[in-house]
């Protein structure tokens, strides 16, 4: 891509045989070497097929013995300048290199050093030069993203402090006293370094990063991968870190080894199983910080990254923010009641003194038995809540965020969608459901009310249950309440891709809500277990 911005494409057949606009690139101008790059030294050449939304490939051809050539397939005639060639892939890269500590001492160097290095793994020899070339309001930018990211710590620009040898002084402030950058840990000085790279893209860019958790404390590795996902779109991060694993959606995570001819997308429970077994930990990394564990919350599944998205639009996201708050699942319905154990437990076993805190699926259940098991579950050392729907991801189903955000996603297709439609295709999708969430109701139903009702006779159980569900499916606020969510995203994808070649994820439904389109009973919730950790 920097390379079409100074060169035009030339054309040309590529291996298949399609005639394409091409660039053929001298390796040196890459930058990664391809000595090693195809498989175990044959004549063929690796190669990388990478699709954009709009249709168009790229292919790039990588041998040690030629050029590094890149073809651009297209449907539409071959772009014959890098304008045209770059708006049929548009793609803004934010390559960030492996970085390292700083330098204990910089000296000035030449514009050209300092342009050559600044976006390699040499970046971290010239760090104190390249921010003495910001501007003052470029700078001080910076300084405010380090100071949010890393409490309790003031930038200052870099100065020459020796115009003989051109010594290069940067101080950061801490507890009031002046420091320089390299008195600082090495985490800090990464951190420092991967802010900077991130400056460099926004929400549109694609972000590739390598082993980001590298001197990074735990802490600092959730950190960063929180504001890596707030400020881009889609990333590509390599990493063996838990902390990092647990921290997004289980299905943006692939596990990558020598043993597979492809990634393995990871999307069961016993996927996570080999995956933490691969990195060398058997167990969630959430067991690290039982020991100093003053709060402990269970979740049902994954439901605490959901759970994190939909706080954070209501600026309420200390209980999962907390450094000393633990976080584990706490598996099905039939495995609630041994939280009840756990607490026991921690409290004569352990001497841990930590309040505990459960936020479970509602699923089919009915109310009667909701309230019985509220009721048993109920302690002053316990805040047991059960959601209102079906699941936590139910919380993601709001009609007027689903209608803008399907909106959005056909637009970058180039159609144009409306409202009405928009909405007819959500109230499509949960028709779709309705058999299957009725019958699921109904034995729910009958499964609890049976035994404990059994003068009563089957067709009155059936009639109740019946007149249950046709009271909440009156309307899409009752239907979004009951309806399986994650099997609704599901099913709203493929609809979309069938039709409009595009998908769209339970984080980018939530990402599209305001603050008043979140569920005022997930937020009561939140903030009832806050205060009763506070209390």
């Amino acid at each position: 891509m920097r390379f079409s911005r100074t060169n035009k494409p030339r054309i040309s057949n590529n291996p298949d045989g399609q005639v394409c606009a091409y660039y053929s690139i001298g390796q040196d101008y890459c930058g990664p070497p391809v000595a090693n790059a195809n498989r175990n030294y044959d004549d063929d050449d690796a190669r990388i097929d990478i699709e954009h939304s709009n249709g168009n490939s790229i292919q790039i051809l990588l041998h040690p013995e030629r050029a590094v050539r890149a073809y651009l397939k297209t449907d539409q005639a071959p772009p014959r300048t890098g304008v045209s060639f770059r708006s049929n892939f548009p793609a803004d890269v934010i390559l960030v290199p492996t970085l390292g500590p700083l330098e204990e001492k910089e000296t000035w160097v030449t514009d050209a050093t300092v342009q050559r290095n600044r976006n390699t793994r040499l970046a971290s020899r010239t760090f104190r030069n390249i921010l003495i070339r910001m501007s003052d309001d470029d700078f001080e930018t910076f300084a405010e993203i380090v100071g949010e990211s890393w409490e309790g710590m003031t930038l200052e620009k870099p100065r020459i402090i020796d115009y003989v040898s051109k010594e290069i002084e940067m101080n950061y402030m801490e507890e009031r006293i002046p420091r320089e950058v390299y008195w600082s840990g090495f985490g800090f000085q990464v951190w420092m370094q991967t802010m900077l790279q991130f400056m460099r893209g926004g929400e549109k860019s694609l972000l590739v990063l390598d082993e980001p958790d590298i001197y990074l404390h735990p802490d600092a590795q959730k950190a960063l991968i929180k504001i890596v996902q707030e400020r881009f779109t889609q990333f590509f991060v390599a990493t063996h870190s838990t902390e990092i694993v647990n921290e997004v959606e289980p299905g943006d995570i692939l596990l990558v080894t020598r043993d597979r001819n492809s990634a393995q997308r990871i999307s069961s429970e016993d996927g996570y199983r080999e995956l933490f077994n691969y990195l060398g930990s058997s167990e969630n990394a959430e067991f690290s910080r039982i020991a100093r564990a003053r709060r402990i919350v269970f979740f049902e599944g994954k439901d605490r990254k959901i759970i994190r998205r939909i706080a954070s639009k209501i600026d309420n996201t200390e209980m999962v923010e907390s450094p000393d708050t633990a976080y584990f699942q706490a598996g099905g319905f039939s495995q609630w009641s041994r939280i009840q154990n756990v607490d026991w437990t921690l409290e004569n076993m352990f001497k841990i003194d930590a309040k505990i805190a459960s936020i479970f699926d509602r699923d089919y259940r009915c109310d009667e038995e909701i309230e019985e098991f509220l009721s048993r579950m109920s302690s002053e050392r316990m805040s047991c809540h059960v959601l209102d729907r079906k699941e936590i991801e139910n919380y993601a189903i709001e009609l007027e965020p689903l209608k803008r955000l399907i909106i959005k996603r056909v637009r970058d297709r180039g159609t144009e969608l409306s409202l009405g439609k928009a909405e007819a295709i959500i109230y499509s999708v949960c028709g779709t459901l309705k058999a299957d969430v009725q019958a699921q109701r109904t034995a729910s139903y009958l499964a609890y009310h049976k035994p404990r009702n059994p003068g009563i006779d089957d067709s009155t159980h059936l009639k109740n249950a019946n007149a249950l569900f046709n009271e909440s499916w009156g309307n899409f606020d009752g239907q979004k309440h009951i309806i399986p969510g994650k099997l609704f995203f599901s099913e709203l994808s493929k609809t979309l891709q069938s039709n409009y070649r595009v998908g769209i994820t339970i984080a980018q439904a939530i990402g599209e809500m305001r603050r008043n389109e979140v569920s005022n009973y997930i937020a009561n919730v939140l903030s009832e277990i806050e205060s009763f950790f506070v209390s």
